[in-house]
């Protein structure tokens, strides 16, 4: 199994979990990396009506300390899957990476 893969299942387990109310927890490097922090960050932004202004240098600071690892065509296409395109080609930008 690929990791883009292992992504595509936990991303529906975690959907189908939030939907039911169901807490739960994702340990390890999915978690802990660039892009699962900036899908997170992203995601609660957008819901909290894009105004929490520390979100938003959160995923700043991901983007340009993470610059030179991260994989941009693979944070665009989960961005476009989970409707934060929009919002990761803004950061990307102002990151100094767009």
């Amino acid at each position: 199994m690929t990791s883009p893969d292992l992504l595509d299942i936990t991303f529906r387990v975690t959907r189908v979990l939030e939907k039911l109310g169901i807490p739960y927890y994702i340990g390890g490097s999915l978690a802990s990396s660039a892009f699962g922090m900036a899908r997170a960050t992203l995601e609660w932004h957008k819901a909290g009506g894009q105004i929490g202004e520390r979100q938003w240098l959160d995923v700043l600071g991901v983007i340009k300390v993470q610059a030179s690892l991260l994989d941009v065509d693979y944070l665009e296409k989960w961005a476009a899957r989970i409707n934060v395109l929009d919002l990761l080609v803004k950061a990307l930008r102002e990151g100094g990476m767009g």
